[in-house]
């Protein structure tokens, strides 16, 4: 599985640890919780825990040291923090949409 190729294949992506339904930290949960309360569907996920080297290896695609990583249209959007920013401001929905 190479990022590249799944970040031009997908428009959203979360690299995220745990999966949407069950998120094994609060960071991840934090950026589906946000998604979800914007109603958006058709994400892709990816759980960096089944993973090693994709977890090292997303770190360093992104020049993001944290778990979770939100990508839309191949764009690094951010991290938990940033996306509660830019979710609190009313900037993610237009970002996503």
């Amino acid at each position: 599985m190479k990022i590249k190729e799944i970040l031009e294949q997908e428009n959203i992506v979360l690299f995220m640890k745990g999966t949407p339904e069950q998120p094994l930290c609060g960071y991840s949960a934090n950026v589906v919780r946000i998604l979800n309360s914007m109603q958006v569907k058709d994400y892709v996920y990816i759980d960096v825990m089944k993973n090693n080297n994709l977890r090292a290896a997303i770190k360093i695609y992104s020049n993001w040291p944290y778990i979770p990583h939100l990508y839309v249209k191949n764009n690094f959007i951010g991290g938990s923090d940033i996306i509660s920013d830019l979710y609190n401001k009313g900037e993610l929905e237009n970002i996503i949409k």
